[in-house]
C-alpha cells in the first residue's frame, strides 16, 4: 500500500468465526516498510462482533521509518461472545509504502 496525501487506503476480511467470552486469540502478521512518517495512521485492527454489535477492537500501530519484513504479533482474550471477525489494516499516510503477508489470526 502506498501513501498519498489524502488518501486512507484499507484492507478488510470478514471471518464467519465464533467464540464466547474467555476464547484466547492471537493475531499476527509480517510487515515491511519503506520510508514510513511519523504522521498519520498505519495500523491492524481485529474487531470481534456479536452480530452487528461491535464488542471489542485490538489495534497493532504499525512502525515508522524502513525496515525489512518482521512479525508484529498480538494476544488476547475475548472479553463477550462473538459470532463475526472483521481484521482491517489502515494506511493513512501522505508517502512511504507497505507491506502485509502472513496474516494469521488463531483461537
Amino acid at each position: 500500500i502506498a501513501g498519498l496525501a489524502g488518501k486512507v487506503k484499507t484492507l478488510t476480511q470478514t471471518l464467519a468465526l465464533s467464540g464466547v467470552s474467555g476464547d484466547k486469540l492471537t493475531f499476527s502478521f509480517w510487515a515491511k516498510g519503506t520510508v514510513i512518517p511519523v504522521t498519520g495512521t498505519c495500523r491492524a485492527q481485529v474487531l470481534l462482533y456479536n452480530g452487528p454489535t461491535l464488542n471489542s477492537t485490538k489495534t497493532i500501530a504499525c512502525s515508522n521509518g524502513t525496515y525489512n519484513f518482521n512479525q508484529k504479533t498480538l494476544s488476547f482474550t475475548a472479553t463477550a461472545k462473538y459470532t463475526k471477525v472483521v481484521i482491517v489494516f489502515t494506511y493513512a499516510k501522505s508517502t512511504g509504502t507497505i507491506w502485509f503477508d502472513g496474516v494469521s489470526l488463531l483461537k
